[in-house]
């Protein structure tokens, strides 16, 4: 079980092999939003509570194996992240390259509640998933207010 938990948490091997394997792991998180573009906002949200409880599984289980925190070779958190913004939004190419590089940045830069969610979780799986669902959660905030300015 071990074996698979690393692979999952590390997006098939993707968090191990790639220089930045942040921008690799939300490259990879394309499979599943693409997977699940066609599915009710309902099926999509049932998913994504599997792929969350998969997610917390796999990491802390490479934490524990690994006895380390939050490693850039766990890209699942990553993939977690860029899933959330598109529960809610229909797949676009333009709305998924925006969000691409809004997540990225988010990711990246930490702001705001990410960073705090990060340091107040620190040490646990949780805090190593929440930070980028927190940043997907700042990435749908800002599609909105794109989408209120452009429509009023």
């Amino acid at each position: 079980m071990n074996a698979l938990m690393k692979m999952i948490a590390t997006g098939f091997g993707v968090g191990l092999y790639f220089r930045a394997p942040g921008t690799f792991g939300t490259l990879l998180a394309l499979v599943p939003v693409y997977a699940m573009a066609t599915l009710e906002v309902s099926h999509k949200f049932w998913i994504y509570i599997v792929v969350w409880l998969i997610a917390y599984l796999s990491v802390k289980s490479y934490e524990k194996d690994t006895q380390t925190h939050d490693s850039s070779s766990i890209v699942v958190d990553e993939i977690l992240g860029f899933l959330t913004i598109f529960v809610f939004f229909e797949v676009e190419l333009i709305l998924v390259a925006i969000a691409f590089v809004l997540f990225r940045l988010f990711d990246i830069l930490k702001p705001g509640p990410v960073g705090w969610i990060e340091k107040k979780l620190h040490g646990r799986p949780s805090g190593t998933l929440l930070d980028d669902v927190v940043a997907g959660g700042l990435v749908i905030v800002v599609l909105e207010l794109m989408h209120y300015q452009m429509s009023a």
